[in-house]
């Protein structure tokens, strides 16, 4: 990977948002509570951006667009 987080940590946001998002779905077969739910996944959202900060920063290779002014 050239850039971005390491593929470790990628995978187990990815494993953790689907689980996140997979247990209000199972819920809402007998509680729907849309407003909950909104809440509670931009507080993850929140999580896991802060978590984000705390890596070590990665070079960003001199090709890759966001190295661009």
């Amino acid at each position: 990977m050239g850039a971005g987080v390491p593929a470790s940590v990628a995978d187990d946001l990815l494993w953790l948002t689907i689980s996140i998002v997979r247990g209000p779905a199972v819920r809402r077969l007998w509680q729907h509570v849309p407003a909950r739910f909104k809440r509670l996944f931009k507080l993850w959202r929140e999580m896991a951006a802060s978590h984000l900060r705390t890596l070590p920063t990665r070079p960003t290779p001199a090709n890759h667009p966001r190295s661009k002014p």
